[in-house]
């Protein structure tokens, strides 16, 4: 539960609908000069009936929170991580991308080399615009993120966030031609 007043609360959420960012929101923890006369008169007809208006009294944190929880309801598709990633292939499949979502345990040779059995997941897309350049490309590029998110499954394990980049015909850069996200970084899981 917040332990933010109520009308704080609401004020917050209000704004955080209309601006959607910490940019937009910063602005709106200061008073106007209109504002702070408004707010001068009232303490000087009675002092003991005093209000101080919620811009003064919301925090930082308080509307990064609030932000945070906003942007959390729009992309989580469900309460639990797997399910959640399932609905957005799901979504991602109608849309035309091409999708991998798995999970499975490690390879013998993996086993041996590691000592133990472990759980592997693989998630991947690829947008039809992607795939186009992707097909017509001889030289991709690999790059890892190292720590992108925590694994959902049991052992709670370290992400990492793969994207093939290939150089784009029309602008000479890189472009991203495919991404998927990975708890191993070894050779089985990547050549999937």
């Amino acid at each position: 539960e917040s332990r933010l007043p109520f009308d704080v609360k609401n004020w917050i959420e209000k704004h955080i609908e209309e601006k959607k960012d910490w940019r937009g929101m910063k602005d709106l923890l200061q008073l106007s000069n209109e504002e702070m006369n408004e707010f001068e008169n009232e303490i000087n007809v009675d002092p003991n009936v005093l209000k101080i208006p919620a811009a003064l009294r919301v925090h930082r944190h308080d509307i990064v929170n609030q932000i945070q929880q906003c942007l959390n309801n729009i992309s989580r598709k469900h309460r639990f991580d797997k399910q959640s990633t399932q609905a957005w292939i799901d979504i991602l499949k109608e849309k035309g991308y091409d999708t991998l979502f798995e999970t499975t345990t490690t390879s013998e040779a993996d086993e041996k080399a590691n000592g133990s059995k472990k759980e592997l997941l693989m998630v991947a897309w690829v947008a039809p615009w992607q795939k186009k350049i992707l097909l017509k490309q001889e030289d991709i590029n690999l790059d890892s993120t190292h720590k992108t998110c925590i694994s959902f499954l049991s052992d709670r394990s370290d992400c990492y966030l793969f994207s093939l980049v290939t150089r784009s015909d029309v602008t000479n850069k890189g472009c991203p031609v495919a991404f998927f996200i990975m708890n191993s970084e070894s050779s089985f899981t990547i050549s999937r």
